[in-house]
């Protein structure tokens, strides 16, 4: 990707966020816009926009589990017990 170009990155069905340079989508939910250095962050709410709150509850949990993985395989690595 050439400088001042942008890409597209929205969250796949199971989770992962997907980043293209040719899979634009025709509309998207933008809640947020910042920049951080020369980079304009959007975040879009696609993924659970039209989800019913159950729905959000779960996604939700679901990126919570894997997170609390992530940041106990984090700390055993800096912290192995003996």
């Amino acid at each position: 990707m050439a400088r001042g170009q942008s890409a597209v990155a929205y969250t796949l069905q199971r989770g992962d966020v997907c980043v293209s340079e040719t899979n634009k989508r025709e509309a998207n939910h933008v809640v947020e816009e910042f920049m951080v250095g020369n980079t304009c962050i959007k975040i879009c709410d696609d993924y659970c926009y039209s989800r019913s709150n159950k729905d959000i509850e779960a996604i939700l949990n679901r990126i919570a589990r894997k997170a609390q993985e992530h940041f106990t395989a984090a700390a055993e690595r800096n912290n192995p017990q003996e």
